[in-house]
């Protein structure tokens, strides 16, 4: 009984081992289609300004303030860099496809 689910299991993975091994036609491209890249919409919306400490205003909330706008900037410019870098790859590509 053993020896024959071993057999059968043995010869099934012989199968599989063998049907992996096979290649699949070729593909034929016919058609080029350039898709232009889209930029996250994440990257197009600005943060909102925090908001400016009015109540109980110490050097500590004036300093977390000044923390959370440099941030603030620091991603902003992170941001536009970003979608700069991906608008220049794609005006890059269009213009290489279209032979300019």
């Amino acid at each position: 009984m053993m020896r024959t689910a071993f057999a059968i299991l043995f010869l099934i993975a012989i199968a599989l081992l063998l049907g992996g091994c096979t290649t699949p036609s070729p593909q034929v491209i016919t058609q080029i289609k350039i898709e232009r890249v889209r930029v996250p919409p994440e990257l197009l919306v600005v943060a909102p300004m925090p908001t400016v400490p009015q109540i109980n205003v110490t050097q500590a909330t004036v300093a977390a303030y000044l923390t959370r706008l440099w941030v603030d900037d620091f991603n902003r410019r992170a941001d536009q860099l970003a979608i700069a870098k991906v608008e220049a790859e794609s005006s890059a590509s269009q213009s290489s496809s279209t032979g300019k």
